[in-house]
């Protein structure tokens, strides 16, 4: 490459080359050039302006240091308008005893050493294209990988020092210097990252750098010998394969508290004597492809019988992933159905997003006769296609556009649309699989939403007796907890030289076998960087080795073929750098957006990112839809922007999606509030958050809606307040509260956190049903973990709050609080005076309240008959069911499934199974499934009492498990107690004793009482139906303690039945 074609690409008009060429000009007759040759010569307008003024500077520059114009082939650079982030290897090198030298030779002399010093430098950095930044005196500061990288800028770094240490040398002879005086050079190099900005007036323009690397490689430049290349950590990781080094050990450099590694560069190593140092230092196992894919088809064959298989693939990032998939479905024949499914960053809050997006795409081909809006198809595909629901419908749509529509209305009880949701997308697969062998692709799994997690959890679980099979890619960071016989684990290595070279004169077709060669050893067998390495030589006609750069975000043995990848776009970098700041993948029109150019203009941009393989296009049309052909690439070309310039696209983008309608996926509120967020546009980002967290939340979604809640959260007290109104807060607080609850159960310390916070602003803002509300929350979830001191606290505080401001909502609240607390803790008579108290406000209109006066009601059946009176605790019971029918269906599958605790109490099996049938039913048909599990239990518990053959107990077992786990203490003695009866029942002594125990520890952790009566009756009849000699006594000792308990309660109904057994067993 001559001096003009490095000057020409510096300034982003390499094209003109071979005009230049053509026309035999070159950089003598360089200032003749007019404005009317470069027409002529084919440069538009806009070229001809930046030539032209390129070469004013290229004059400023030649004038103001003194160096002819043959030396100075790089001015600055106009097309360096915006700071940049790059990363550089810096050459610092200086003249050896400069001023002994200058002080040795008379002044012209002097002159004229310094400039052949200078130009012999200059000629050693550019032969191996580097960039002369600054000339210091004796001093000068170059770059490797500026104003464009390359793949290996640090190894051409390094050879550039020992060029000018040869070069200096040569000049020893043509000067006349005292014989204990040699003309000799320091050299230092760093390498790292660095900010790349243009500063100074027009007539002193530099580019200079700021960050580590350039006072690094100064200092460095000072410890050098003379004649020597002394170079840092960073830089010796990056070459050390290239050169042999001299370990100079760690040295203390001024400026820097700690010592640091330094290594003297003794020489350049032959390419045999680098492949070996290579293969030293990465004895990587070189396995075919064509092995990797035999094994999927075997598997794949293995699907087809009915033997379901599930293969993870995992390989680092551009090993290849993709392309065995690719090579798996082109070898799949015949009847088969094939589902892929692509993860993605930008998403990972969006629940269930790889499925929704596939189900738009087929929505789309359905045409306008299924809707006028892409949100009618996809509702008219659910519900034809895939037949879910109309009471579904609404989740499902409000998860793909995190909003609901105007009119619809979704579960209010989080965490059970989404478990139907994973239920039924598993069940379609597994339905289609019976007809049709089903090929079920997810890729990049590093970046799937938890509800697709379960999907795929489920599917994998489910999968083993169908003609399914499940191919995950993903990377290797992310682990898989499968385990079962069905589960293949594959993991790509390196490719072969075979293969690699395969790989290689694919994209160029016939290359020297030399050439091939090196490409495949320096591309280290990642198909990815290979491709890379290969485009460079195709467009520049020489071969590149590959720079190892440590980058925590890019594996930095790509990182330097991908920045050389965006540098030769030219001008069209900006547009992969602003698609980098949309996403993975990028519309058109919100580049035309954010760019503000022609539509022609911006199409030639998007063009060049296509043909270049930056970018693939997913869809044609005037509002093209973009994709980067690899994750990697979007990286490299978003961290190459400074954070005030992400800043400032991120927001134009989120204005842009703001402003373009919510009814498209790309616009929905996690999206534009992550743009917002980035841009610094802290209460716009506060907003998003919340209101996609609660879209989350009530559409069931309760680990993205904790992930979202969270986000928001982080940025509560960064917000400045304008526009940010503390109802939103109190929002804020009060879904996240339900969202931890929900997901995390409800000892999660943060729900109970939060709902007390929400309570706070409900007193600060002076609203007391918002105050109340909190409360009520918190009152729940402490009741529901068995802190009962504690929730009584609360409902006390709650009814203090009625009593002070005269408000039925709280002293409804209140009272109800206290009266379920009361009975729990077994002060069964005031309990009822508490519940008797709120009942007195059923004929108020009150509204907010959750199954008022219903639960009321169940609690105060319980509370009758532990009271000794059957009648009144039947009647409630009926009385609670008619009034929760006409509350609310919620309200009616809640009092169903309360009423079978007092039907189990009362002995009435068959209304057991009346109510729990009655409630599923409502449940499922509403959504409830966590209700609707619990009148199962009831059912099942039922059933086992009135069928002793019926294998219902293990599924009650099961049930209870899953309760004591998520550490919901408030209904699992009496249901373990339940449980305990049946197994005595049938002879289960052991497992009746462990019931037992666990139910009495329950108790006394939580000081539940209602239920421990019956526990030592329940304690008693063990120990009579075990075999030890002291049965008799030890069941006297239980019923005796029960009976003591009952009195002291005022519990005439367990009196009743405590005695009762003691006269069966003879032991009263």
């Amino acid at each position: 490459m001559s001096r003009l074609d490095q000057w020409l690409e510096s300034i982003g008009l390499s094209q003109y080359s071979a005009a230049f060429a053509d026309n035999d000009i070159d950089l003598e007759i360089l200032d003749e050039i007019t404005e009317a040759d470069l027409k002529e010569l084919g440069l538009s307008l806009g070229h001809r302006k930046k030539l032209l003024k390129a070469l004013r500077a290229l004059h400023r520059v030649s004038s103001d240091t003194d160096v002819d114009d043959g030396a100075v082939v790089h001015p600055v650079s106009p097309a360096q308008a915006q700071p940049e982030k790059r990363f550089l290897s810096l050459v610092f090198c200086d003249l050896a005893d400069s001023t002994r030298i200058a002080a040795a030779l008379d002044m012209e002399d002097a002159h004229a050493l310094n400039r052949a010093f200078q130009e012999a430098c200059t000629q050693a950095i550019h032969g191996q294209r580097g960039y002369v930044a600054r000339y210091m005196g004796d001093g000068i500061l170059a770059y490797f990988g500026y104003p464009r990288a390359h793949e290996n800028d640090a190894e051409q770094a390094v050879n550039a020092g020992l060029d000018i240490i040869r070069y200096v040398t040569e000049l020893g002879p043509r000067f006349s210097l005292p014989e204990d005086l040699d003309l000799a050079v320091r050299v230092g190099i760093a390498s790292g990252p660095v900010v790349v900005e243009t500063i100074g007036d027009m007539d002193a323009r530099e580019n200079a750098v700021v960050g580590e690397a350039p006072n690094l490689a100064a200092r460095l430049q000072g410890l050098a010998a003379p004649n020597s290349v002394l170079v840092g950590e960073d830089t010796y990781h990056l070459v050390q394969d290239s050169f042999e080094f001299e370990d100079q050990g760690s040295r203390q450099i001024k400026g820097y508290s700690d010592t640091m590694a330094t290594w003297q560069v003794m020489a350049a190593r032959s390419p045999e004597e680098r492949n070996r140092s290579r293969s030293d230092r990465h004895l990587t196992n070189m396995v075919g492809r064509r092995e990797e894919l035999g094994l999927l088809k075997s598997r794949w064959e293995r699907s087809t019988a009915g033997a379901g298989q599930v293969v993870l693939l995992s390989a680092e990032a551009g090993m290849g992933k993709t392309r065995l998939v690719d090579a798996l479905l082109a070898e799949i024949e015949g009847n088969c159905r094939r589902v892929r499914l692509f993860c993605s960053a930008n998403h990972i809050q969006s629940p269930l997003y790889p499925v929704f997006n596939r189900l738009q795409r087929e929505a789309e081909l359905l045409g306008d006769n299924a809707g006028d809006t892409p949100r009618e198809r996809l509702r008219h595909l659910m519900a034809t296609r895939y037949q879910y629901p109309e009471t579904l419908l609404p989740a499902v749509l409000s998860l793909v556009y995190m909003e609901t529509d105007e009119g619809d209305t979704v579960s209010a009880n989080p965490g059970e649309v989404m478990r139907i949701l994973q239920q039924r997308l598993v069940e379609t697969l597994l339905k289609q699989s019976r007809n049709q062998p089903t090929l079920v692709v997810l890729e990049d799994a590093h970046w799937v939403d938890a509800s697709t997690q379960g999907v795929m959890d489920l599917l994998a679980e489910r999968i083993h007796d169908h003609a399914i099979m499940l191919l995950v890619t993903h990377r290797l960071e992310k682990q898989l907890p499968y385990t079962s016989a069905h589960v293949t684990r594959l993991t790509l290595s390196s490719l072969s030289r075979d293969q690699a070279a395969r790989l290689i004169t694919g994209i160029t077709g016939e290359l020297p076998e030399s050439a091939v060669r090196e490409i495949s050893e320096k591309g280290a067998g990642i198909p990815l960087f290979l491709e890379e390495i290969t485009k460079s030589l195709q467009a520049r006609s020489v071969t590149e080795s590959p720079a190892r750069v440590n980058n925590q975000t890019i594996p930095e043995s790509l990182q330097a073929s991908l920045l050389s990848a965006l540098d030769r776009l030219g001008e069209a970098k900006r547009l992969a750098q602003i698609g980098a700041v949309i996403g993975q993948s990028f519309w058109k029109d919100v580049l035309t957006f954010v760019t503000n150019q022609p539509s022609e203009t911006l199409e030639s941009g998007l063009n060049q990112l296509v043909d270049n393989r930056i970018t693939v296009r997913e869809s044609l049309g005037d509002n093209a839809l973009l994709r980067f052909r690899h994750a990697l690439l979007r990286d490299a070309a978003y961290e190459s922007l400074m954070r005030g310039q992400r800043a400032e696209l991120h927001g134009r983008v989120a204005t842009f999606l703001a402003q373009s309608g919510k009814s498209e996926e790309r616009a929905n509120q996690a999206v534009i509030a992550r743009h917002y967020e980035v841009a610094g546009d802290l209460d716009k980002a506060f907003s998003g958050w919340l209101e996609a967290g609660r879209t989350a939340l009530n559409a069931g979604a309760t680990t993205e809606a904790v992930e979202l809640l969270e986000r928001a959260h982080s940025l509560a007290d960064r917000v400045s307040g304008e526009g940010v109104l503390p109802d939103r807060h109190y929002q804020l607080h009060m879904s996240r509260g339900q969202a931890l609850n929900a997901s995390r159960g409800a000892a999660a310390t943060e729900a109970h956190e939060s709902f007390r916070r929400a309570a706070a602003i409900g007193q600060e803002m002076d609203d007391v049903y918002c105050q109340v509300d909190a409360l009520d929350y918190l009152y729940g979830i402490t009741f529901n973990a068995g802190r009962l001191v504690a929730s009584m606290d609360v409902a006390h505080e709650m009814l203090g709050i009625g009593e002070a401001r005269n408000h039925p909502v709280a002293l409804v609240s209140g009272h109800q609080g206290l009266g379920m607390t009361l009975c729990t803790l077994g002060r069964f008579a005031e309990a009822a005076r508490h519940l008797e108290a709120a009942l007195g406000h059923a004929d108020q209109d009150i509204k907010g309240i959750n199954c008022f006066p219903s639960m009321t009601m169940d609690y105060l059946s319980y509370v009758r008959f532990f009271l000794g009176d059957d009648k009144a605790a039947q009647t409630l019971c009926e009385q609670a069911i008619r009034s929760a029918r006409k509350e609310s269906q919620y309200a009616a599958v809640t009092a169903l499934s309360n009423s079978c605790f007092t039907q189990m109490l009362l002995g009435d099996y068959e209304a057991v199974r009346l109510y729990s049938g009655q409630a599923m039913q409502l449940a499922r048909e509403r959504g409830q499934y966590m209700v609707s599990d619990r009148a199962l239990l009831f059912h099942n518990l039922a059933t086992a009492w009135l069928e002793p053959e019926a294998e219902t107990l293990q599924d009650v077992e099961a049930a209870i498990e899953r309760l004591f786990q998520s550490r919901e203490y408030i209904d699992l003695t009496y249901l373990i107690a339940m449980a305990a009866e049946v197994q005595i029942q049938r002879g289960h002594l052991e497992d009746a004793g462990a019931s037992l125990a666990r139910a009495l520890a329950i108790s006394d952790e939580t000081g539940e009482a209602f239920y421990r009566a019956e526990l030592c009756r329940l304690q008693a009849a063990l120990a009579l139906a075990g075999e030890a000699n002291d049965s008799k006594v030890a069941a006297t000792q239980w019923l005796d303690e029960g009976l003591a308990l009952a009195k002291s309660q005022g519990a005439a109904g367990w009196l009743r039945r405590l005695d009762a057994a003691g006269r069966l067993w003879g032991l009263v």
